[in-house]
């Protein structure tokens, strides 16, 4: 299927008649908008691909065969994918040529196989890494699909563990760094959590040259799934996670953790900090130029913020139902959007929000991409 720009003015689903997307792009009188790529539900349940400006006017959109999670932008900034929600069987990929033309792909998984939502590239755009549940033998795959080959399946590599969820490349640019949220599911029980009592979650690396496991870390309490990962330039690994035990008491939910330098730890909080959250984290990203990174808790109707460098909590943002959270390009503003249609800009240096704005007929899903 393929879009041309005419044909999405004439449907009236691009908003700004003086918008140029030479790849995913920019308007042509603003360099500095904001571009978000993520999934959404309208008010009749329907589930789509958008892109969207800041204000959350869209400027181009694909129906999905079910509800997205993650996406993932291409090096080149030429296109992009958004990975099905657990238990989807779909990826969507999206390409756009210098002309403005749009073309859509969705990709379904290999039988006896289905994907957890989230994807990256291989540095030089060859290759697509995703997480994905070999569920008849209840361990977690990473799959290698060659883009330039119609994305076939090349490669399947151990995660390492269960349930892998989030996968991020290590600034060596050959080091993946894996989620394994430890969680057994089955698609035939599409929400349930068969294993809570035994789960084995960890943080795992992997060496895409060869497939080789390099090292897997655990956290301290077996039902502290980690989910959400993003690595700073510095090298630095930050992880979200989700406590599926009992206790009342609150708990650490956020870590750091450094390749070759020990153990996960704890990042720095009060106990009303982690309280607060409610025992679950979303989105996780590094913000590389203020050395800030900002985790997400829908649950907890707010964004907190870390210092990357001494570990530490420094605020929070009070907004219901976020989720969605991704820094600028030029690293001056996180981007945040809700579950209930909220899009705000946080200022990166005060860490206050400096413009919100809301579209209540679309339900902003988990994740969010800025492309610029």
């Amino acid at each position: 299927m393929q879009v041309t720009r005419r044909q999405l003015l004439q449907a009236g689903l691009l908003a700004t008649a003086g918008l140029v997307i030479p790849a995913l792009g920019r308007t042509a009188d603003n360099s500095k908008e904001n571009l978000l790529l993520s999934s959404v539900t309208d008010k009749d349940d329907k589930n789509w691909w958008v892109l969207s400006d800041s204000q959350g006017n869209i400027l181009a959109q694909h129906l999905l065969p079910g509800r997205g999670h993650g996406s993932a932008r291409h090096p080149s900034g030429k296109s992009a994918v958004i990975v099905g929600r657990r238990p989807a069987t779909f990826m969507s990929v999206v390409e756009v040529s210098p002309q403005g033309e749009y073309k859509f792909t969705d990709l379904t998984s290999a039988t006896g196989r289905h994907f957890f939502g989230h994807a990256v590239y291989s540095v030089d755009g060859k290759f697509i890494y995703t997480t994905e549940n070999d569920f008849d033998n209840g361990r977690g795959v990473i799959v290698v699909r060659d883009i330039s080959n119609d994305y076939k399946v090349i490669a399947e590599w151990e995660s390492g563990g269960i349930g892998p969820h989030e996968l991020r490349m290590m600034p060596d640019g050959h080091t993946l760094v894996i989620a394994n949220g430890g969680i057994l599911t089955r698609p035939d029980q599409p929400r349930e959590k068969l294993n809570l009592d035994t789960m084995k979650p960890n943080l795992a690396y992997l060496d895409t040259r060869t497939g080789e496991m390099l090292s897997k870390h655990e956290l301290p309490d077996h039902q502290l799934s980690i989910r959400h990962i993003d690595v700073a330039d510095t090298g630095r690994v930050w992880i979200g996670c989700q406590y599926e035990g009992m206790a009342l008491d609150p708990m650490p939910l956020v870590y750091h953790h450094d390749l070759n330098q020990g153990g996960l730890q704890a990042a720095e909080a009060s106990m009303d900090t982690w309280r607060a959250l409610k025992h679950y984290t979303g989105s996780v990203v590094a913000d590389n130029q203020q050395g800030i990174i900002g985790i997400s808790s829908p649950r907890g109707d707010r964004v907190t913020f870390w210092d990357n460098q001494s570990g530490k909590h420094l605020q929070d943002i009070k907004l219901r139902d976020v989720c969605g959270l991704i820094p600028s390009p030029n690293g001056k503003q996180f981007v945040a959007t809700t579950g209930k249609g909220d899009i705000a800009i946080i200022d990166a240096q005060t860490l206050a929000v400096t413009s919100e704005s809301r579209t209540p007929e679309l339900h902003w899903d988990n994740h969010l991409q800025v492309l610029a």
